[in-house]
């Protein structure tokens, strides 16, 4: 993986993080769409999907999302 895709996918990476965040259900498409490409997985059982309807756990995912694109920029 380059450079470039790696801050491609950590800037996707942050922008569901604050979409998680917020609770934004018209994102929730884009979320899918994305979340299905290889790079994106946190944890086999993650979901955001199925997060946003819990805000605890919506909160948490949107914390390991943004510490995963964090050290992907970084890395």
């Amino acid at each position: 993986m380059t450079k470039n895709e790696k801050l491609n996918i950590a800037s996707d990476l942050k922008r569901i993080a604050y979409w998680l965040a917020v609770g934004d259900m018209s994102k929730k498409e884009l979320i899918k769409k994305l979340w299905r490409i290889p790079g994106y997985k946190i944890q086999k059982n993650k979901n955001p999907i199925t997060a946003l309807n819990n805000r605890k756990e919506r909160l948490i995912l949107a914390e390991e999302i943004l510490l995963t694109s964090i050290r992907l920029q970084y890395n």
